[in-house]
């Protein structure tokens, strides 16, 4: 029952911040989607509870033009300036209300990991692995 009421609680939770910052995520959408001219977002596989893949909701923040033709090159090189301004201000951490809406991720709960730390966590570090994922740092 506990378990219910919490769940319940973060989805309603998470409307009410989907809905007081509608505006700025509306902003940030249509201005990724001005600079970059394609989809803003990108899906990524994260590992949940109990190792289950799911995709988690990003906005985009680097441009892959130069991909194929820079083999070796910093992050920093892909990064764009709006992107750089979204990460700085943490607003990137908007649409994770989308992935609480789903029931996802948890609000408050240890950061995400990526699909390939899953085979190189030991024994101990893989009780990880046994929560849910969150959006706090």
């Amino acid at each position: 029952m506990y378990r219910k009421a919490k769940t319940i609680y973060y989805f309603f939770a998470a409307l009410m911040e989907l809905v007081i910052f509608n505006h700025i995520f509306k902003i940030i959408l249509f201005i990724n989607l001005y600079l970059k001219k394609t989809e803003p977002f990108q899906y990524s596989k994260r590992p949940n509870k109990n190792e289950n893949i799911f995709y988690i909701l990003t906005f985009k923040s680097i441009t892959y033009e130069q991909y194929e033709s820079v083999v070796h090159s910093s992050f920093v090189m892909w990064l764009t300036k709006f992107g750089n301004l979204i990460r700085i201000t943490s607003l990137e951490e908007i649409i994770y209300i989308i992935n609480i809406l789903t029931s996802d991720m948890r609000p408050a709960y240890p950061r995400l990991l990526y699909v390939g730390y899953l085979q190189i966590y030991s024994n101990h570090q893989a009780k990880r692995r046994d929560v849910w994922t969150g959006v706090t740092r």
